[in-house]
């Protein structure tokens, strides 16, 4: 059901199915690889609240089977960079495995992923993607992934296999936004009406937070995943 690009057709198919390793409602794997990441400022900002009230769950640390080209780019507001990472959909000789963090979410928290990544304007699309689980007895899960078309320019540019603390600290995120914060908290059973949501978001806004929400303060280091 999602956006088709020109990479090999090889890089899905080989990993179970999220449905297999589902809690309740979170019966969507979702790879994450950078600003996401716990620790890092959308953690804090979205995915992190909808993990706080049980509609997402970290569940491990992980690495994409195959090899893809994820760049980072300085923040630049005339070039509209903020430097956030870039996973392409091709990979260069040379290329490795990009480590990350997998996580279970319900519907409404996949939306939000949707906004923060910008899907219904074509800033990033999504596919599934095979990813190494890290655990006892390492596995193959199929995750939802957001990707970047590639393109000469974009492949010119340096790659990394992990998106690091010294990348989330020159990241520069855009304000928060309260609609996507009320994805992250809604329940299908719950009115998302300003007057149930408001003193939600305030819970987690406090003038003590806002700080932190802007701009990372620490994250578990990315490292090399091994089998």
């Amino acid at each position: 059901p999602f956006s088709k690009s020109n990479s090999n057709s090889n890089m899905t198919g080989k990993g179970y199915p999220a449905s297999l390793m589902a809690d309740g409602n979170l019966k969507h794997a979702v790879f994450v690889y950078g600003t996401l990441k716990r620790g890092f400022a959308n953690y804090r900002r979205y995915l992190g609240i909808a993990e706080t009230v049980g509609k997402a769950k970290f569940r491990a640390l992980g690495k994409t089977l195959l090899p893809f080209h994820m760049i980072v780019q300085t923040p630049n507001p005339e070039l509209q960079t903020s430097g956030a990472p870039k996973l392409l959909d091709q990979a260069l000789h040379g290329d490795d495995q990009v480590c990350g963090e997998v996580f279970l979410v319900d519907d409404e928290a996949l939306e939000a992923l949707d906004q923060v990544e910008g899907i219904a304007t074509g800033r990033y699309f999504k596919r599934y993607v095979d990813v190494i689980l890290e655990e006892d007895v390492p596995g193959l899960v199929k995750c939802v992934c957001y990707f970047i078309q590639a393109t000469p320019e974009l492949l010119s540019e340096p790659g990394f296999s992990a998106y690091t603390v010294n990348h989330g600290m020159r990241y520069r995120p855009k304000p928060i936004n309260t609609g996507i914060v009320e994805k992250c908290i809604a329940s299908q059973e719950v009115s998302s009406t300003k007057s149930v949501m408001t003193p939600a978001i305030d819970s987690f806004f406090s003038p003590q937070r806002a700080a932190a929400y802007e701009f990372p303060e620490s994250a578990p280091h990315p490292r090399k995943l091994s089998m």
